[in-house]
């Protein structure tokens, strides 16, 4: 039987310092967790196991052939946290999330800005 892995939740990495170079080759290891297994059955004398993977964080990324180590920033960053928290309080209060989160962004730097003067 063939087997094929679907790895969802893959968004763009932070990466702290050095960049990879073009015409090198990388090894990524990452945290997946296995969500669930699926049977497609299309042709039935090839039936192919699908499993369905969610990406937790990236864990490293090595030049091959070097001991050269990209570092990435593992979890969420604080922009993507904070853009979470008010998310989810707009659900709560049963309001438009993208609006609830630029109000609420404004009021946020308008503080800081008060600061300044």
């Amino acid at each position: 039987m063939n087997s094929k892995l679907k790895i969802k939740g893959m968004g763009n990495m932070e990466l702290i310092g050095d960049v990879p170079q073009k015409s090198k080759e990388y090894l990524i290891s990452v945290i997946a967790e296995r969500d669930a297994k699926r049977t497609d059955e299309k042709d039935p004398d090839s039936p192919i196991d699908i499993y369905e993977m969610t990406y937790l964080r990236t864990e490293r990324i090595e030049e091959i052939g070097s001991k050269k180590v990209i570092k990435v920033q593992n979890g969420k960053t604080p922009s993507q946290k904070l853009r979470f928290v008010l998310r989810t309080l707009a659900a709560l209060n049963g309001e438009d999330e993208e609006q609830y989160y630029s109000k609420m962004m404004s009021k946020i730097i308008d503080h800081y800005r008060d600061k300044l003067n």
